[in-house]
């Protein structure tokens, strides 16, 4: 099997990109394709820092977090992200900050990470997700998944996400939800931050194959900017990951 990838993303409408907080990463080999998406949460502070960080480190760090056991795979997160965390915190300059984005700081970053393996050779697929961004799956012209979300009602709460605090992991833990499944030649996998999704979720009888179909970064742009003006997408950083799994 071999794959396409398109990516595009948005900012929120107002902003500079430089202050973008989505982010996204994949190394493909002959073999797997590993793919992560995080959005960073603009409540907190040097977000974008800590989801580039995330999804650097999933597709470039050896994360044990498909293992079955859960102890074994709750060990080897935990020591996967404490190093993502030494990194973030390394890279703050804490000299230049005034006091009060000091204890801001000191609370931690926080981002949603969604990653993604997909083992060509076998034809088999694994996710791991904390958080709001989300995975489609579709095949013979119907989706197939949703996950981890499948409802409206879900984005609009506040979910767990990835802290870059250690004092966060075990919270953070608790909120790693996993899924797995078979690949065939012809399959979507389409990855999104929250906004996408959830506009995905709410119509997806109608709105994923335009979705799925879109194939340039002025397109997407200009879908964004159509669907915001029409309140069905949320003004919102926003990011597209389309893959497409094809016979050799």
């Amino acid at each position: 099997m071999k794959v396409e990838i398109r990516s595009f993303y948005v900012q929120k409408l107002g902003n500079k990109l430089e202050e973008f907080e989505d982010a996204f990463d994949y190394k493909l080999t002959p073999d797997n394709l590993l793919l992560a998406m995080s959005d960073g949460a603009t409540e907190a502070s040097f977000s974008r820092e800590w989801a580039q960080i995330l999804t650097h480190g999933f597709i470039n760090e050896k994360v044990h977090c498909w293992k079955r056991n859960f102890r074994k795979r709750e060990k080897n997160i935990t020591d996967w992200l404490k190093v993502l965390q030494k990194t973030w915190h390394a890279g703050i300059d804490f000299k230049k900050l005034q006091w009060f984005a000091v204890d801001k700081v000191s609370k931690g970053a926080f981002a949603s990470l969604l990653g993604l393996r997909l083992t060509l050779k076998t034809g088999y697929w694994q996710a791991l997700a904390v958080g709001d961004t989300n995975l489609f799956v579709i095949r013979n012209d119907k989706m197939i998944l949703s996950w981890p979300l499948t409802m409206h009602e879900e984005f609009g709460s506040t979910p767990v996400i990835v802290g870059s605090n250690p004092a966060q992991n075990e919270l953070s833990l608790s909120a790693i939800k996993t899924a797995h499944g078979k690949i065939q030649a012809g399959d979507i996998f389409i990855i999104a931050t929250d906004a996408i999704s959830d506009l995905i979720v709410r119509s997806y009888k109608n709105s994923w194959q335009e979705i799925a179909g879109i194939s340039s970064q002025t397109e997407f742009e200009s879908f964004v900017s159509q669907m915001r003006s029409q309140k069905e997408l949320k003004n919102d950083d926003t990011t597209l990951v389309i893959v497409k799994i094809e016979e050799v």
